[in-house]
């Protein structure tokens, strides 16, 4: 039997006519309703997603993958906090629950725990519980006690480690491989910044850079974690190592770095040009003298691309090659680069990435225009088709989700208002969908070109994870408005 919801006889297109880069308020935006555009039939029953065992008992406000020692899967949950109605209130806290996700995970309550600290900071493979001192937390003046930070790291026989740090409003910046963090509190009492191994086998304390704030203070981690790059606000570019008390001067740098493959070697872009900066001899070389503008700059594979002027421009980031046009733009300037096809075809836009928002606007694959307002492209895997959110300058994230078949320069819709898509190797794609607004009207449906049809998966579903390893997701079910029931929910077999 089919069931009817008011808010699901009609799957609303909700476009904006603010015509400018998308605000978190809806102030002075038009909105146009319109029930046009078709989208593939939805067929089935509605799925309720009590048929789908549940995480935890408390709703969480996120999900967060992680993995434990041995590279088994597990997810964090931060709980919402619930009112208390104690008067005095008593101190803040805050709860992270945690679950392992495997088949073989032990039924002996090894594969839950419980986390409580003041905040958090929650990683790929590590939870790092705040507590500062008390009646100080947040204070951004001189606290007198120090906070402790334990990094614990999730498994069946954990770790937690412990560290003291000086209090104040914290900047912790995590490595990508949580091998090592840092933590600076700038307007505080001790405004050294500490560079911590997350085992504990080392804490190094750094001077304090040039510069009140993050916002002048540029810091980033090699992926390994044994370096940590800073840059002051006069753009002074400094190496320190998380092992050892080695560091290196790389002298002033421009502001926009990325690393070449292999993190050897770090380019920059500036209106001096493309260079190449050998991090251990501080050797730089010139790879283009053309005036670099940081709205493209992006490494693919052997290549950099970036702009410079009105035009796309490639150049082999070891260099030894010249550097190649890649669009001339001379009737209009290029303005975004989305991706590129398997044979290096650009996928790129017109428009700026100011225009209606980073990420969004007009699409092109050579002379076929396949966006109008268009974001995040995704090619299929076997290069033929192109996926993307159409009519997506909107401050909820989402769009029309589109297809674009290559050899017939055709577009379809295949599902309205939706904010996350993921494609499955059969061919399929799921999708949350019906979700202009938060709400129980969103859904996740998965989507059969083939068979030009789409099927529940599961009911008030806001966004979802696929689980590492296995064929289950972890779906964000809507309880309220201020966080989600977690359900884990398979996909469908075709």
């Amino acid at each position: 039997m089919n069931h009817h919801h008011p808010l699901r006889s009609h799957s609303w297109k909700v476009l904006f006519g603010c015509g400018a880069l998308a605000v978190s308020t809806w102030a002075g935006c038009s909105f146009l309703f319109d029930d046009s555009l078709e989208g593939l039939p939805l067929q089935g029953d509605v799925i309720a997603p009590d048929r789908f065992p549940q995480l935890g008992t408390q709703p969480a406000r996120e999900v967060y993958l992680m993995s434990d020692s041995d590279g088994l899967p597990w997810v964090a949950l931060p709980e919402v906090a619930q009112p208390s109605l104690v008067f005095p209130q008593p101190p803040q806290s805050e709860t992270v629950r945690l679950f392992r996700l495997d088949a073989a995970a032990p039924l002996d309550g090894r594969a839950q725990k419980e986390l409580r600290s003041h905040h958090n900071v929650i990683t790929s493979h590590v939870v790092y519980l705040i507590e500062p001192p008390a009646g100080q937390a947040g204070d951004t003046g001189m606290p007198a006690e120090p906070t402790l930070v334990t990094a614990f790291s999730p498994g069946l026989t954990y770790s937690a480690q412990k560290f003291t740090l000086p209090s104040g409003a914290e900047y912790l910046l995590p490595s990508s491989s949580d091998a090592a963090f840092v933590w600076w509190t700038a307007k505080g009492a001790d405004r050294a910044i500490y560079l911590v191994r997350t085992d504990g086998s080392y804490l190094r304390k750094l001077p304090a850079p040039k510069g009140a704030s993050i916002e002048q203070v540029r810091m980033f981690f090699d992926s390994s974690g044994d370096r940590l790059f800073v840059q002051d606000q006069d753009s002074v570019l400094t190496v320190y190592y998380s092992k050892t008390e080695q560091l290196l001067d790389l002298g002033k740098q421009p502001r926009v770095l990325i690393f070449a493959p292999g993190q050897r070697v770090l380019l920059s872009c500036s209106d001096k040009g493309v260079k190449s900066l050998a991090i251990s001899t501080a050797t730089a070389m010139t790879l283009d003298d053309a005036p670099c503008d940081p709205d493209i700059f992006r490494v693919q594979g052997a290549d950099l691309y970036y702009k410079s002027g009105t035009q796309l421009r490639r150049v082999a980031h070891q260099g030894g090659t010249a550097p190649e046009v890649v669009l001339a733009g001379a009737e209009k300037e290029v303005g975004q680069l989305f991706t590129l096809s398997s044979q290096r075809e650009p996928l790129y836009s017109l428009d700026g990435p100011l225009r209606f928002g980073a990420g969004i606007g007009d699409g092109w694959l050579g002379d076929w225009q396949l966006m109008t307002r268009g974001r995040r492209p995704t090619f299929s895997s076997d290069g033929q088709k192109v996926y993307f959110l159409e009519n997506a300058a909107r401050s909820d994230g989402g769009g029309e989700l589109s297809v674009g078949r290559i050899a017939e320069r055709s577009l379809q819709t295949l599902a309205r208002n939706v904010r996350n898509f993921q494609m499955l190797s059969d061919g399929r794609t799921l999708a949350i969908a019906n979700a202009a607004f938060k709400g129980p009207q969103n859904r996740l449906i998965v989507l059969d070109e083939a068979a030009q049809s789409a099927r529940w998966v599961v009911d008030s579903a806001r966004d979802f994870v696929r689980i590492p390893g296995t064929d289950d997701l972890l779906v964000k079910i809507v309880v309220g408005q201020n966080g989600f029931d977690i359900r884990r929910v398979p996909i469908p077999l075709r």
